[in-house]
């Protein structure tokens, strides 16, 4: 988890509010030693060859969903006023998204499998983290 990501998703109620606490420098304090954490349990797991290979892979995964971000929000909200556009219309999104699954199988096809399994694992995550929060939520307002 990159800090200010896992920070922002913090801020929008998706993590638990502790992540997104920041220091006095305003730097997300929480999120960093998390990272800190995560990072060193890695390196202690593989060789730093294999783990930077899985580490841009796993970006190219990410690429992946905002380059198709912007093709639905743009379908979505077409006359909305943004402060930038990408321009070319679609070209620019959809080279985004086959430029990253040509990178990610040319590295290894099993890439493939490993992108795939940290997308249900995030998922488990992110679900369950949301119906505790819902399942909390409920029972405050019902308490009150």
């Amino acid at each position: 988890m990159v800090p200010r990501y896992g920070a922002a998703i913090a801020n929008e109620g998706l993590l638990p509010k502790k992540i997104a606490e920041t220091n006095s420098k305003n730097a997300p304090i929480v999120a960093i030693i998390i990272s800190g954490i995560l990072a060193i349990v890695l390196l202690f797991s593989g060789k730093f060859e294999e783990l930077a290979a899985l580490s841009v892979v796993f970006r190219f995964f990410q690429y992946i969903p905002t380059a198709l971000a912007v093709l639905v929000l743009r379908k979505k909200y077409p006359d909305k006023k943004v402060v930038f556009r990408v321009p070319f219309g679609p070209v620019i999104p959809i080279l985004a998204v086959l430029v990253s699954l040509v990178m990610i199988w040319g590295e290894n096809p099993m890439n493939y499998v490993y992108g795939l399994i940290g997308v249900l694992i995030a998922s488990a995550v992110y679900f369950i983290y949301i119906v505790l929060i819902c399942k909390n939520k409920v029972l405050e307002q019902e308490g009150e």
